[in-house]
């Protein structure tokens, strides 16, 4: 039986509320090193590349077996045992990193290759079968295993002599098994170069949030880029699930650092000082192809900077000095928390906590006493968007962003891509949330931090980017953006990996409040990081976080249960806490309370909800669960 445990994750979208811990199937490696040849000219460097990519390996989670300088009996025996051990895993990932010699087949018309052990003596074509392992046979036998996903790296595309006229430098194309990946140092027929793969795949895989086919994307594009397009990496995947080697979700948590930045340039200092759209057309005088140039006519282009300056259109919206009655219970019923224009005396709502027709009745009379209010708008907005109706609530969000409401223009930005879940979207939602960004909204700059983190909304890639706007929400006090700072921190996106810093943060965010945070400096404790591993501290932080409704905490409460880590072992109180948190969507929960209730643990034997939490489960990309699923009989 698998008990599938809650792992330290980095921080996923804001509007999602929680952050669910990844589904960690069982992960199994193996490392082939080929250095001394016998026949064949020997490989020394090999060695600091199987060494990188070992390390990669274990730091995301994998059991690694490591080999060096085998012969082809020793290459078949350490082959067959991986094979067995990962068809005793269902949902498994196994991952082979093979680097030393390889030969081509130029006699096989489908096109095969040879992966040579250290007593290989090729001088004919005939030769090949006694020298090494035949790649379309290991990939086909790792293909049966029900593996969930079997990626093999094939770093052997050396100088190895060609067998005659019919021969090719380099290795030719294998085709991959349903659920496997082969990936190739060079392209085609070409030769790699020592030293170069490697660090790449290796920096590339530990990255959280990535699925396979990008981290594999990103290994071609560099390797590329650094070898001025000399070697071109390649793979051949037919992976139709989305694994993620260092896991598919970034959430963690951690004590109140001070920050330190980097010296800026001027340009530097001159664009963040930059406050509204005359200070943007002043930077484009100034710095017409700078670094922020795209960012400033985005702007400049955006509603805010084509609203009229008439005080009479503009300034009107204003909210007035003092502030009504209605107005105070309008903000109590339906006021956003970040909203600039709301006094601080006022009160707010969660947006989940909002009840429409209360809302709607006390803001519209909030509204009709004072109609040029933006606030009011914004508000009413919300309790008609808690209600479902979608076109009123937009209504009144574009007259608040027309009167300069910051609020309003997120509001409309969230409208556009459904609350940050689509992406089709963010076209849209991006010259709102630039708007309202440049005006100080906290949810705004965040969500312009996340399009940064993940490259959506036209905006590329950029780790300091997304820092850069995360500090701005923080220091305005987003709770998802002080523990993006921490996630930051922790895996070294945007500067060196610094776990002090990170737990930091993490902490800041807990102490506002938010949930996915507590759980992670549970994770931390229980780990050991920084600290000797303290099971009690651990258990505090998670059932601090499952009160406060985590499905995460809630999952890593039934984890210390089910193991009796730091507590009693539990099976029912493990049970009853997977449950909770299936409830709550964490699909780790779903396929352990699946798993449980399939076999009577904790309680009785349950098949009918096994299958739906395992159903679940799989839906949601835990594919362990999805094999255990087509495993049970039906009924």
């Amino acid at each position: 039986m698998k008990l599938w445990l809650s792992l330290v994750a980095a921080f996923t979208l804001w509007c999602l509320g929680t952050v669910a811990h990844a589904a960690e199937p069982a992960k199994f490696a193996l490392v082939i090193n080929q250095v001394g040849y016998t026949h064949l000219t020997p490989l020394p460097d090999t060695d600091k590349e199987a060494s990188q990519v070992t390390g990669a390996l274990k730091k995301v989670g994998f059991e690694v077996t490591t080999v060096r300088n085998v012969n082809l009996g020793g290459l078949q025996t350490t082959l067959k045992d991986f094979r067995r051990k990962l068809a005793a895993s269902p949902g498994a990932i196994g991952f082979i990193y093979y680097t030393g010699h390889g030969m081509a087949d130029p006699t096989d018309e489908k096109g095969d290759n040879y992966l040579l052990g250290i007593d290989a003596d090729v001088q004919v074509v005939a030769d090949l079968p006694a020298s090494g392992i035949k790649l379309s046979d290991l990939v086909n036998q790792m293909s049966r295993t029900d593996a969930s996903a079997v990626i093999i790296v094939v770093d052997a595309c050396r100088n190895t002599p060609s067998l005659g006229k019919a021969g090719t430098k380099g290795l030719v194309a294998v085709a991959a098994e349903p659920n496997t990946l082969v990936a190739y140092a060079t392209d085609l027929g070409d030769i790699a170069s020592v030293g170069v793969y490697a660090p790449v795949l290796a920096r590339e895989m530990v990255k959280p949030g990535l699925s396979v086919t990008q981290v594999f994307d990103a290994v071609q594009i560099e390797v590329s880029k650094q070898t001025g397009r000399k070697q071109r990496p390649w793979s051949n995947n037919r992976i139709y699930d989305v694994i993620c080697l260092a896991g598919c979700t970034v959430n963690i948590n951690v004590t109140a650092p001070q920050v330190v930045t980097q010296p800026e340039s001027i340009e530097q200092t001159f664009w963040a000082s930059a406050k509204d759209c005359g200070d943007y057309r002043a930077y484009l005088n100034k710095y017409p192809n700078g670094e922020f140039a795209e960012m400033a006519r985005t702007r400049l282009g955006a509603p805010l900077c084509n609203i009229s300056r008439n005080p009479t259109s503009f300034d009107a919206g204003l909210a007035p000095a003092l502030t009504s009655v209605s107005e105070t219970l309008c903000d109590a019923k339906a006021g956003g928390q970040f909203d600039d224009d709301r006094p601080a005396a006022n009160g707010y709502m969660a947006f989940a906590s909002i009840v429409s027709a209360d809302a709607v009745s006390v803001c519209q009379q909030a509204v009709d006493s004072n109609p040029k209010n933006r606030r009011m708008m914004v508000n009413l907005g919300r309790g008609y968007l808690a209600g479902s109706s979608f076109e009123l609530a937009e209504q009144w969000f574009k007259k608040a962003a027309d009167a300069g409401s910051a609020q309003g223009m997120f509001q409309l930005a969230m409208i556009a891509n459904k609350g940050g879940q689509d992406p089709a979207g963010d076209q849209a939602a991006r010259p709102w949330l630039l708007s309202a960004a440049a005006l100080g909204n906290a949810e705004a700059m965040e969500y312009v931090g996340i399009f940064y983190s993940y490259g959506r909304g036209g905006h590329p890639q950029d780790p300091a980017l997304a820092k850069a706007w995360y500090e701005k929400a923080a220091a305005k006090g987003s709770p998802y953006s002080t523990a993006a700072l921490g996630g930051m921190a922790f895996y070294g996106q945007a500067g060196d990996q610094d776990y002090i810093l990170a737990r930091g943060w993490f902490k800041r965010a807990a102490d506002m409040g938010y949930a996915p945070a507590m759980n992670s400096l549970g994770l931390m404790a229980e780990q050991g990081l920084l600290q000797p591993k303290d099971a009690n501290l651990a258990r505090e932080w998670y059932e601090k976080a499952a009160a406060a409704g985590d499905a995460g905490g809630m999952t890593s409460l039934g984890t210390l249960y089910y193991n009796g880590t730091g507590v009693t072992k539990d099976l029912v109180k493990a049970r009853q806490w997977f449950d909770a948190g299936a409830r709550r969507g964490d699909v780790n929960a779903m396929a352990n309370v699946g798993m449980m209730q399939q076999n009577g643990l904790g309680g009785p034997v349950d098949l009918k909800s096994a299958r739906y939490w395992y159903d679940l489960a799989g839906k949601g990309g835990h594919a362990w669960a999805a094999q255990q699923l087509k495993s049970m009989p039906a009924g």
